[in-house]
């Protein structure tokens, strides 16, 4: 299996961070800032992703007592954005975005949209895909589609609180012109990957 490692991470609308430049990550990384600078903010945004696949989008802003307190002060608009890319050894980058919004209760978290695509050179191959976007008037989550174009695997997902990135995690594809598989474990948050025993 390919081996993967979060190459860098875009925070959006999150706490202190409005509109940064992606935040290249290494193997070893150390964070250092001012107060205010957004160290903590990169890695509760982190937080907010393993908390969001490993319970639910409201449970990993619990601590925040909803979504109001993370968007950022300057934001006009209550929702925030992530961005995550993975490098995959020999593969290409695995880029993976998701925006979550305001519910109009103003307190509960819900998922607007998704994408996953799989990068190899000048070829892109969408994992993950929104079909229709958040309606927060009518309280509707984001449409997403898992595996769009591997009709064995493709599944929707409308759940409001639920990444679709949990879903895609553990499902191996054959990517056509490439030379491997490519499965998504779910440790792939913390660099690490499966084991053939997993």
């Amino acid at each position: 299996m390919p081996r993967l490692h979060l190459s860098s991470v875009k925070v959006e609308r999150f706490k202190a961070a409005f509109k940064p430049e992606p935040v290249p990550l290494r193997p070893f990384n150390l964070v250092l800032g001012r107060n205010g600078s957004g160290k903590s903010t990169l890695l509760e945004a982190l937080q907010w992703v393993d908390g969001t696949l490993r319970h639910d989008a409201g449970t990993a802003l619990g601590r925040y007592f909803g979504i109001a307190p993370v968007v950022n002060v300057r934001s006009q608009q209550a929702f925030f954005q992530l961005g995550l890319t993975w490098k995959v050894e020999k593969e290409g980058d695995l880029a993976y975005r998701v925006k979550v919004v305001q519910r109009r209760d103003g307190v509960t978290p819900l998922i607007s949209s998704e994408s996953l695509e799989l990068q190899a050179g000048r070829r892109k191959r969408p994992l993950i895909t929104t079909v229709s976007e958040a309606n927060v008037r009518k309280d509707r989550p984001g449409v997403r589609l898992v595996y769009p174009k591997e009709p064995r695997f493709t599944r929707e997902v409308s759940d409001p609180d639920r990444l679709a990135l949990g879903q895609a995690a553990n499902v191996g594809v054959l990517n056509p012109g490439l030379d491997d598989r490519l499965i998504i474990p779910r440790s792939m948050l913390s660099g690490r990957t499966r084991s053939s025993s997993d």
